[in-house]
């Protein structure tokens, strides 16, 4: 079955496993918050999830491409991956809260 969906090598394993382990995460420490008695409303969880999903999802593609680039005997320079991606998705994430602390403090 594997293979008739890509294999075990198919980019969106990525995204589906990063979401389980990020779900996973998220769940032990609100069940640690709640025995220290510092629970959160159940919308505080899912932004959490989705922030840690979309923080892990990246850096899982790059790792992949750098596997497919090694697999393929080319070479995979560890400066392209950490400047280039992984910068990358930062400027990204950074540009994103720039944006939204804009918007909060225009609209109050």
């Amino acid at each position: 079955m594997g293979v008739r969906w890509g294999g075990a090598g198919a980019w969106w394993w990525i995204p589906a496993v990063a979401s389980a382990v990020s779900a996973g995460g998220v769940t032990v420490v609100g069940v640690w918050a709640g025995f220290r008695g510092g629970v959160a409303a159940p919308p505080v969880y899912l932004w959490w999830w989705l922030a840690v999903t979309a923080l892990i999802v990246p850096a899982g593609l790059l790792a992949r491409l750098a596997r497919c680039r090694a697999a393929e005997g080319r070479p995979v320079r560890a400066r392209t991956v950490l400047f280039g991606g992984c910068a990358g998705v930062v400027a990204f994430f950074m540009a994103l809260l720039t944006v939204a602390i804009v918007v909060e403090s225009v609209l109050g």
